[in-house]
């Protein structure tokens, strides 16, 4: 399944947080190019979605990290006509958070969704494989960071 949602008021997620704050990586780290009129979302979301990139490969480096990004917000931008990158936030397997259209802004990336959740993309294909744990928990810290907030 390419798509899980999961609802957000999840008290097991705070208690697996091992993190005192999640240091996410700003656009500006990944050369973002900036968004054609970002809409915002006013107020608490009731989602987190989660996606992977569906790249074959993956990242393991910051350097191939941050060109993935950037060529998923060119798509995004360019044949999907999206205002911005789809996605609130990136994980990649160098083991960085990167910021996508990051808190408070409407992402595309789940149809009748958007306006009330935050989208988080895995880069990689994780149909076959699970996401490294250092992933996962780099989710885990995310979304329990966007619950206190």
């Amino acid at each position: 399944m390419n798509v899980a949602l999961i609802k957000f008021l999840s008290l097991l997620t705070l208690a697996i947080c091992h993190c005192d704050a999640i240091n996410i990586k700003p656009r500006s780290s990944w050369g973002a190019v900036a968004a054609r009129s970002p809409a915002r979302i006013n107020g608490a979301v009731d989602y987190v979605i989660i996606h992977h990139s569906d790249n074959p490969n993956g990242c393991n480096t910051e350097t191939s990290c941050q060109r993935l990004i950037k060529n998923i917000q060119s798509d995004h931008k360019g044949r999907r006509n999206f205002s911005d990158i789809g996605y609130n936030f990136i994980i990649g397997g160098d083991g960085n958070v990167y910021e996508g259209r990051g808190w408070g802004y409407q992402g595309s990336h789940a149809p009748k969704y958007n306006r009330n959740s935050i989208g988080i993309v895995f880069l990689g294909n994780f149909e076959s494989n699970k996401p490294s744990e250092n992933m996962l928990q780099n989710a885990k810290d995310l979304i329990a960071e966007a619950v206190s907030g």
